[in-house]
């Protein structure tokens, strides 16, 4: 018989089989091969301090394909500079913001994803083409989360809460109809698709470094008269907060086992909430937990006597990565009480296992003072 809505011959026996086809299909995106792609970095600038620009500017030139800038500036030697550089620039006076350009941007970039990056901002040497050429090569993923770091000298960060970690929406595709745009200043896109972060490298912030506190102020002024109660001056006038800072000439390299290093001061306040970057190696037994749902990093708290303190902790999901070595950061809550602890970085597949335990992870503690 002929199904004339269909246009295809079937046979009377044929009918039988609707019973043995199940009607929810698992689909495992793991399957999706990916593609190579291409990237567009953006930076919008006034080019106020044109050195620092024109540096940040060649340090980018081996991880794109195209370079773009928009200037907001009437500056001709600025320009002329500039386009010495870029591949593609563009002069826009007057918006004053990023987030004031996102339309621009999105017109200026011909590529397939777009990575922005502000004039104070740099790229930690993690980052590498080879690395950014894996994330869009993703065919799964529309956005990238990056951390930030907040320098106040030049190997000197804020590792505690609210700047780290400061995670920026930097990196997604070009392509407007995914996308919500942002209405106010400091506020991301939004990206309709799956999101993930990336830990293997960060994006450096050296405003609290290159500017001072004058400046600051000045920048907090502005920002409060464009979007009252929107002058982040907790971050720009962190002097006046109580921070937690990490060295990074103090890393230790003592290693932990599978745990390369743990970035955290061995000194701690306790009334502060710190992040911890870790490095480590995966092995390739546990390389299959990481891409399951129930499958989280968390960590672990003993006392000097090596007696648990406290076992359960927030659970993290594993950031996307390529290769044998993650970089993770990491929130801790610290204990209530001053003392020597040691903190454990653990894997846990919930109701299952604690790799550390199970012999999959051979993770050591890391001796800290809590005041």
């Amino acid at each position: 018989m002929e199904d004339s809505n269909i246009g295809i011959s079937a046979t009377p026996s044929s009918f039988g089989l609707e019973n043995k086809i199940a009607t929810f299909i698992e689909q495992d995106e793991k399957l999706i091969k990916p593609r190579e792609s291409s990237i567009s970095f953006v930076v919008v600038t006034r080019a106020v301090h044109l050195d620092r620009l024109l540096s940040l500017l060649h340090s980018l030139i081996p991880l794109k394909d195209e370079l773009c800038v928009i200037l907001d500036s009437t500056d001709k030697h600025a320009y002329e500079e500039v386009l010495k550089v870029a591949d593609r620039v563009e002069v826009i006076v007057g918006k004053g913001y990023p987030e004031h350009c996102a339309i621009d941007i999105l017109n200026l970039c011909t590529k397939e994803w777009i990575f922005r990056i502000d004039d104070d901002e740099t790229l930690s040497e993690e980052c590498t083409r080879e690395l950014l050429q894996q994330y869009i090569s993703d065919r799964t993923k529309a956005a990238y989360w990056i951390p930030r770091k907040w320098y106040i000298s030049s190997t000197e960060y804020i590792a505690t809460s609210p700047w780290l970690p400061d995670s920026q929406m930097r990196l997604h595709r070009n392509l407007p109809a995914i996308m919500n745009l942002p209405n106010h200043i400091h506020t991301h896109f939004g990206v309709v698709g799956k999101n993930a972060v990336i830990h293997q490298f960060c994006i450096q912030h050296w405003d609290l470094v290159w500017n001072s506190r004058e400046k600051r102020e000045e920048k907090v002024r502005y920002y409060e008269r464009l979007l009252p109660g929107n002058g982040c001056d907790c971050y720009y006038l962190y002097e006046t907060e109580n921070i937690g800072t990490f060295c990074e000439e103090t890393a230790d390299s003592r290693g932990y086992g599978d745990i390369i290093s743990i970035r955290l001061p061995e000194v701690m306040k306790k009334e502060l909430s710190y992040t911890a970057e870790i490095e480590l190696n995966i092995p390739e037994r546990v390389k299959p937990l990481l891409s399951k749902k129930d499958v989280f990093f968390s960590y672990h708290w003993f006392d000097h006597k090596g007696e648990v303190y406290g076992w359960e902790y927030p659970r993290f999901e594993p950031p996307a990565f390529f290769g044998d070595r993650m970089r993770l950061f990491m929130p801790v809550q610290l204990p209530a009480t001053a003392g020597e602890y040691q903190l454990q970085i653990d894997i846990v597949e919930e109701f299952v296992q604690w790799c550390s335990q199970s012999g999959l992870l051979e993770s050591r503690p890391k001796t800290v003072l809590i005041e």
